[in-house]
């Protein structure tokens, strides 16, 4: 077999006897002119999006070790597949009711909007209700809620006990057949946050809050392309937020990304604090350092079903944080008309599911304001099963931005606008846009003025490479900045990668992916070139990584997914190939590849893809597939008979319409 490689105006000839045996042998490329004409007409097509890039012209990070290139957001065979969406509302029927917080009575009011109603109702013609949402007792409380009798009341404002959360309201007008349904979600006044702001906020009188906001399955520069408002007001001259263009992801979806961020695990530590009975309350989660040391906590996301800490797993046993809004999630798509809208069904009620999350986290700041806080809103909904449907939210994220500026809540807090993970299926999934996701940071400009050092940092840490990890060791450096953490007392590193460290730090130039946890897999820092599918030698490599994926099936959780799940998939086809360019990370002896193939299964009328990278010990013969191996196309169909982490992409039902093949 003979594969020619181009790269640096060299030819790079090589020959195949069997997976493990090479012999290189390099030559001067004839072709040296063209090649060079190509890379001109490339920094062409770039040109017109790197004004915002700060390294390399054409990189997102260009150091000795690690070069990132800067994906052409506007690529025209992705956008040949992107649909621009406008913001749809999700009912034409008025919002008849809202609530609102009296801070004298320290109580809610829940208010029904007369004005709202057409000429010829009152609000006597209305019958009304609301229901309290409650966390659900017992050994699974995160998956129910439980709800009081619905309360009836007869007046346009009503005040309600400063101990409701959530409620749900229902009105029927009897005369006119219309009924009338929504859900309001409250931050009551607490005690024991109260008691907690009395103890650190007189004491210690820097407040640093820290907000995030995270967007699943979004890219860089996926972001850039289907919010361009949005990405607008990140970039804006008075905004200067930090965009850390080298955030590289160190797992396949939101979980292995976002348990670095939040604990300093990876998945493998993560078992020792997870379990069936007590759920993920035993992880180190970071809101949990933040409640020690005096702040008020939050955490909210959307779609329930697959939320990151429910989605195959227990969830939590005790309540998170202080402020958990997922019984009102869940009640909300019991008690209210969900709608299908797109591809998910994301409207219920009067809104889209994430709009609750993004209200929520609203209300949290406005009634907190002064005080110090730590929140995480997380947003699924609209980003998660297409790469342009984020499109439609765009105006609405800007908008949020600019009431989170207004009510000056970004001149007290450090904001975190991030991602887990690009598309990792479909039209929108690329080698980097997956493994890129973005991250942007706010520092106040009183913080900014007080810590010098830590802007010239972050802005140098802006290109250079960055991971998870690291945003996990920011987060405990915010904590130390507050003054509550005492001298002498070391923030603790993170358990899984012992190299990371905080961005408000100068990162090295010379990083690695291998020595910050990133798997060859997912790192970005290498280049590669496509090379030819036709060979016999890649069908070995193919076939090597399906029997593989059979034993992972066959063995996995004391081999019981296999009374399930095939264990005879076949390589289907290779569908593209890449071989890795020589690192000074790897001995020369490594041979680097990457192949994206697909399988066939017996009962399955469609064929499951899937993306490997393998490296091969010339002298050894040792063949190793580095990382994980990620699925290209939807699995939910295929993997319906289990519900199993680390196994349902691999998984091909033995069931098919009832009947076991």
């Amino acid at each position: 077999m003979l594969l020619y490689i181009c790269q640096n105006s060299l030819i790079i000839s090589i020959k195949f006897n069997k997976i493990g045996e090479f012999d290189i042998e390099k030559t001067r490329d004839r072709f040296q002119e063209s090649i060079l004409n190509a890379k001109n007409e490339i920094k062409k097509h770039f040109k017109n999006i790197l004004r915002h890039v700060k390294g390399q012209f054409g990189y997102l990070v260009y150091e000795n070790n690690c070069k990132i290139p800067n994906v052409d957001a506007f690529d025209p065979t992705i956008m040949r597949h992107f649909e621009k969406r406008v913001y749809q509302n999700c009912t034409k029927n008025e919002t008849l009711t809202f609530v609102t917080f009296n801070s004298n009575s320290l109580k809610y009011e829940l208010h029904f909007d007369k004005s709202k109603l057409n000429s010829n109702e009152s609000f006597k013609d209305w019958d009304c209700c609301y229901k309290e949402i409650m966390r659900q007792d017992g050994s699974n409380p995160d998956g129910s809620y439980k709800t009081s009798n619905c309360n009836p009341y007869n007046e346009t404002t009503i005040e309600l006990d400063s101990s409701i959360d959530f409620i749900t309201v229902k009105c029927i007008n009897s005369q006119n057949n219309k009924t009338y349904s929504n859900g309001h979600a409250m931050i009551p006044e607490k005690v024991e946050v109260r008691n907690r702001f009395n103890t650190y906020d007189k004491v210690y009188n820097k407040h640093i809050s820290v907000f995030l906001i995270g967007i699943d399955s979004m890219s860089r520069a996926n972001l850039i392309r289907s919010m361009p408002n949005t990405a607008e007001f990140l970039y804006g001259q008075d905004q200067q937020w930090f965009d850390m263009q080298g955030y590289n992801k160190v797992g396949d979806n939101t979980l292995p990304n976002l348990m670095p961020l939040l604990t300093g695990y990876n998945l493998t530590s993560r078992e020792s604090c997870y379990s069936t009975e007590n759920g993920s309350d035993n992880c180190p989660l970071i809101w949990k350092l933040f409640e020690k040391y005096g702040y008020a906590t939050i955490y909210a996301e959307d779609w329930p079903a697959a939320s990151t800490f429910n989605y195959l797993q227990r969830g939590f046993i005790k309540k998170p944080v202080d402020f958990y809004l997922r019984p009102f999630t869940k009640a909300i798509r019991d008690e209210l008309i969900v709608e299908k809208h797109r591809m998910q069904s994301t409207c219920i009620g009067s809104k889209h599911e994430s709009e609750y999350i993004l209200e929520y986290g609203l209300e949290f700041l406005k009634r907190l304001k002064g005080n110090s806080y730590f929140g995480l809103l997380w947003l699924n909904t609209f980003s998660h099963d297409g790469f342009d449907l984020s499109s439609e939210m765009d105006m609405k994220m800007l908008e949020y931005f600019e009431k989170l500026k207004n009510i000056g809540i970004m001149d007290e807090s450090i904001i975190f606008f991030l991602s887990d993970h690009g598309m990792r299926w479909g039209s929108g999934n690329n080698f980097y846009e997956e493994r890129l996701p973005f991250l942007y940071i706010w520092l106040p400009s009183w913080f900014k003025k007080e810590y010098s050092d830590i802007v010239k940092s972050i802005t140098i840490n802006q290109n250079r490479l960055i991971n998870p990890y690291d945003v996990h060791m920011t987060l405990k450096h915010i904590i130390k900045l507050s003054g509550r953490i005492e001298d002498g007392i070391k923030i603790e590193q993170a358990k899984d990668c012992l190299k990371c460290q905080s961005l408000f730090i100068e990162v090295s130039s010379n990083r690695t992916c291998s020595e910050i946890e990133i798997e060859d897999h997912w790192c970005t820092c290498d280049p590669f070139e496509m090379i030819d599918t036709n060979d016999e030698f890649l069908t070995k490599l193919g076939n090597f990584v399906v029997q593989y994926i059979n034993n992972l099936i066959a063995k996995h959780d004391n081999s019981t997914v296999k009374e399930l799940c095939r264990t005879d998939i076949k390589l289907n086809k290779i569908n593209e190939a890449f071989y890795i360019l020589p690192s000074n990370t790897y001995s020369s002896d490594v041979k680097r590849f990457r192949i994206a193939f697909s399988t066939e299964a017996v009962g399955h009328k469609d064929n499951g893809k899937f993306f490997a990278t393998v490296h091969i010990n010339s002298k050894t013969g040792d063949v190793d597939i580095k990382g994980d191996i990620s699925r290209l196309n939807k699995y939910a169909d295929d993997a319906s008979c289990i519900d199993v982490q680390n196994a349902k992409k691999f998984c091909f039902c033995y069931i098919n319409n009832g009947t076991k093949h």
